[in-house]
């Protein structure tokens, strides 16, 4: 992808890392979850983009969007190095780094003008919830919900942008409420050039926020590797400043912050 030049000016403490990796160009997938990974060549492709071109500026990426659960299927098997956005219950056996790229809250959202709110599964039984398929919510009760329930009740949708999908249904009336992380729904409402009360927030999947990574397929060699140089130059990009400053360009906070 064509990155903008600034990101390939690094600064001298990149040549001093520990954690050397081979030269070679990386394969990274997710679908399109704006902030942190968007529509590639552009000039803002998603923040963990930009971290990742700084953090493997030797060979580079190649960043493509792919549906979630064919990205994950692709890493595990060793068809691509690297996906964006995964949690701790995603994408089992991958690598995973230190350090994550994120915290994601799963929110339900609705129309402006409709009551409902999620308070427990019963409330859940009284909507029609549109949801992306492969995703991870609540690593709980929600997800099994989601897991085992059936249309109209549980709509799950695919493809490389699923938000947008869920968007319409909802305001074709065809669905209740969509589950979604903040940020990427505040994100996209944005882009669509939709207020930002288009929908209200009606109540969280979980209580406390959920960690999202970048994570390494377990066949390649240098996935280990690769891991130990994300978490390493991460911290060293967030004691700089760095980090902040390219969060800052997508109005998003550091999650450790």
């Amino acid at each position: 992808m064509n990155l903008p030049s600034r990101l390939l000016v690094l600064p001298a403490f990149f040549l001093a890392l520990s954690a050397p990796v081979v030269a070679e160009t990386i394969e990274v997938r997710a679908d399109a979850w704006p902030p942190y990974n968007i529509q590639p060549g552009t000039p803002t492709p998603g923040y963990v983009v930009e971290l990742l071109a700084l953090v493997f500026p030797q060979g580079g990426i190649n960043y493509k969007i792919s549906p979630w659960p064919r990205a994950v299927k692709d890493v595990t098997e060793g068809k691509i190095h690297a996906i964006i956005g995964a949690t701790k219950d995603e994408a089992p056996g991958t690598v995973y780094p230190e350090e994550p790229v994120g915290a994601t809250c799963s929110t339900f959202y609705v129309a402006k003008d409709n009551t409902w709110r999620f308070t427990d599964l019963d409330s859940l039984k009284k909507a029609k919830v549109g949801a992306v398929s492969g995703y991870t919510y609540d690593s709980g009760p929600v997800d099994a919900y989601l897991a085992a329930g059936t249309v109209p009740a549980v709509q799950l949708v695919g493809g490389e942008d699923p938000l947008q999908t869920n968007i319409k249904k909802l305001q074709a009336g065809r669905i209740t409420t969509i589950l979604e992380d903040a940020n990427v729904m505040s994100w996209t409402l944005k882009e669509l050039g939709l207020p930002a009360d288009t929908f209200m927030s009606a109540g969280k999947a979980a209580a406390e926020l959920n960690f999202i990574y970048v994570v390494f397929s377990p066949t390649h060699p240098e996935s280990a590797a690769r891991a130990a140089r994300w978490t390493e130059v991460i911290r060293q990009l967030r004691a700089d400043g760095t980090l902040a400053k390219i969060l800052a360009k997508y109005n998003v906070q550091d999650w450790k912050k």
